[in-house]
């Protein structure tokens, strides 16, 4: 691609630094630089046809223009140069709203939770869903919108109805359609597939902190944070306001003094944006669920990148009807978190979709 190799590559001196530095794209970015292939970063502006997101990171493989973009979404641009996603249109329509594609995960008798999607202004009608699920779901019920990312707005766990009116208003303010499901067992793993193949896994352990018997759990927080930045993708872990209440329902605060070794949780959530440590799975999970999701994902036309969120009881047996639960499919999944786990092997997820790409033709 002439010249967008000169000014615009991260990482040299008295050039720009990538805007995407140890994320998705910046990986990406790496990997194209390993095989060669020059890429520039543009904003929506310069592109025919772009709206959002704002930026891309732009590159040609195979006479193909590629742009993939902030979000996580990967498109390629026609003879006339606007671009739109590589992933079919249907396809991309039902992966934006997770209550559809957990219908049709269901009709293909694939397992998902048991939820229903509603709007925000029947919170009546949502109680009542909550009340009835809450019978049959031992492990609480999540509330989160339909087409949420990167675990925004999203609330686990709920019990009573207070909390699940107060979660439910929270994601109204910012949604229309909020889903209502039940939480299910088991660890949420990340399958990330290329062209319907699973190439990575992994899971995050929900952030939390370890007792000294000397420092307050605000202490604790701020050498666990020191300690990530260690990694060059990871952030720091933010007390929030269901942080802090998580932190009461285990008796402490900010100033209490966990003992020796007692593990204090400051979040619910597996997925690294709320500040989970990633754990390398792709070795340790039992081949039939890699089988599962690769059959799960290829039912979906055109998904060249796909997350496959499982949720997995004992990922070293196989799997049956009752023992995992698909969660969502993900077509814009970010892969940073294989590159950079804070467990485990390393995975060069980038460098799989270049030469996938590459061996399109």
């Amino acid at each position: 691609m002439k010249g967008i190799r000169a000014s615009l590559r991260a990482g040299k001196k008295g050039e720009r630094a990538s805007p995407h530095d140890g994320r998705s794209a910046d990986c990406l970015a790496k990997a194209l630089e390993t095989r060669g292939i020059d890429y520039e970063y543009r904003r929506n502006d310069q592109i025919a046809g772009a709206s959002t997101p704002r930026e891309f990171l732009v590159f040609k493989v195979n006479d193909h223009a590629y742009y993939y973009s902030s979000r996580g979404i990967l498109l390629v641009a026609d003879a006339k140069g606007s671009v739109s996603p590589t992933t079919d249109k249907n396809t991309d329509k039902v992966l934006s709203h997770k209550n559809l594609t957990n219908s049709i995960l269901r009709r293909q008798e694939i397992s998902v939770p048991e939820g229903l999607a509603i709007h925000r202004e029947c919170i009546d009608e949502a109680c009542a869903y909550f009340s009835a699920l809450l019978t049959t779901a031992p492990h609480g019920i999540c509330v989160k919108p339909t087409s949420g990312r990167r675990g925004s707005k999203v609330y686990v766990g709920l019990r009573d109805l207070p909390s699940f009116r107060s979660a439910f208003r929270a994601v109204a303010k910012k949604f229309d359609h909020i889903l209502i499901e039940e939480v299910v067992a088991g660890t949420v793993h990340r399958f990330f597939c290329v062209a319907g193949r699973v190439v990575a896994i992994r899971y995050g352990i929900p952030a939390s902190v370890e007792g000294d018997g000397e420092h307050s759990v605000a202490e604790l927080l701020e050498i666990k944070n020191l300690e990530r930045t260690s990694n060059p993708f990871v952030g720091a872990i933010k007390l929030t306001g269901p942080a802090l209440r998580l932190l009461e329902t285990q008796g402490l605060g900010l100033a209490s003094i966990p003992r020796a070794g007692e593990l204090v949780s400051l979040s619910r959530m597996s997925n690294l944006d709320q500040g989970a440590d990633i754990v390398d799975a792709t070795d340790s999970v039992h081949a039939s669920y890699t089988m599962l999701v690769e059959q799960a994902v290829q039912r979906f036309p055109g998904l060249i990148l796909c997350g496959a969120d499982v949720a997995i009881e004992n990922t070293s047996v196989p799997a049956t009807d009752t023992n995992h639960h698909f969660i969502e499919l993900n077509n814009g999944p970010g892969f940073e978190a294989h590159h950079y786990p804070s467990i485990g092997r390393a995975r060069d997820v980038a460098g799989e979709i270049v030469d996938y790409l590459m061996s399109r033709g």
